[in-house]
């Protein structure tokens, strides 16, 4: 049985009135890309996975504002694991940002969700401005200290 990672009470009371975000990302060269971005764009926590049963596992317990993920992953596609997340109680209204091409059918199921599809390389600024977009919040300044990431490690209870 996997452990799940919940932040801390200090990373969780360091991240009150900041953006959180579930990165669900397969390959490492994207989540260092994504996590630089964010890093320069928005105060921000940021909670990586490596995949669909990972991010599933933890989205109850981090209770995320926005979805950054990619369109193809190992167990699931992205497009299966958003609709999953955003059927959850509670997470309907939840907004995805899929970094990478979908294609006419994948846009075509995501419609009438609140989603923005970004091509891969993605322009650090056009993540931010359509985070500020999606989820309704002014731009700001960034210093160092106000990002947060919390890397979600599978790991069995013995």
């Amino acid at each position: 049985m996997p452990n799940i990672i919940v932040p801390s009470k200090e990373a969780s009371d360091k991240a009150q009135g900041r953006v959180r975000v579930l990165l669900v990302v397969s390959r490492q060269s994207t989540s260092d890309e994504l996590v630089f971005a964010l890093a320069n764009a928005m105060p921000a926590l940021l909670i990586l996975v490596h995949s669909s049963s990972e991010a599933l596992e933890v989205t109850e317990a981090i209770k995320p504002d926005a979805f950054v993920l990619e369109p193809t992953l190992e167990e699931m596609s992205g497009v299966d694991l958003c609709k999953r997340l955003q059927a959850q109680p509670g997470f309907a209204r939840i907004p995805a940002i899929f970094i990478g091409m979908l294609t006419a059918e994948q846009h075509r199921s995501l419609a009438k969700r609140k989603v923005v599809n970004l091509p891969y390389p993605f322009e650090p600024k056009d993540l931010q401005s359509a985070l500020e977009t999606l989820l309704n919040i002014p731009k700001v300044s960034v210093s160092p200290d106000t990002l947060g990431v919390i890397e979600h490690e599978r790991s069995s209870v013995a």
